[in-house]
């Protein structure tokens, strides 16, 4: 059982002093609640209709995982120990919210529209960021290529029992 000391020694670091990841954390849980937990309940759908409130409520996300950066995290994976954050996985996070926050850009704005391009203009966009994430695998992932953060076959099963439901929580993700 963790102690109000010790739960207040790991909330409060010197590399977060102001709080900022953690009211940025905070501020992404309640936009989750609230899209998914209000607006999808009551209208079937997330709700963003292009207001300032759904582009600062995406930009929130995205702050959220780019204040990362603040923090000192393993070079490295520990394979044994999956919850610890490490470079991979904290560029994985940055690339990937940003392809989502493209991805309602693009969409919001229409570049062309009108046009049957409009919808082909996502197609560069998420390929762009995926080749920007495997670059980021090819300097950060794991020598060997077969045990990613994303894909999990029978030899992760065998190495690490147990993990694989975080692994596969990990590729959802």
């Amino acid at each position: 059982m963790c102690t109000k000391t010790a739960l207040k020694g790991k909330l409060v670091t010197k590399e977060d002093p102001q709080y900022l990841h953690k009211i940025l954390g905070a501020s992404a849980l309640l936009s989750f609640a609230y899209r998914y937990g209000y607006c999808y309940y009551n209208y079937g759908n997330l709700g963003f209709e292009g207001t300032w409130f759904d582009h600062f409520s995406l930009a929130i996300h995205l702050a959220l995982s780019s204040s990362s950066l603040i923090f000192v995290v393993l070079p490295q994976r520990i394979l044994r120990r999956p919850l610890i954050i490490y470079e991979e996985y904290r560029l994985h996070a940055i690339c990937f919210t940003f392809r989502a926050f493209m991805v309602y850009l693009v969409g919001y704005f229409k570049p062309f529209a009108g046009s049957s391009l409009n919808n082909l203009m996502h197609l560069p966009a998420v390929m762009l960021i995926h080749l920007i994430a495997d670059e980021i695998t090819r300097r950060h992932g794991p020598n060997d290529p077969t045990l990613t953060t994303v894909r999990i076959d029978s030899k992760t099963k065998e190495l690490f029992p147990g993990h694989h439901l975080i692994f596969r929580f990990y590729a959802f993700y």
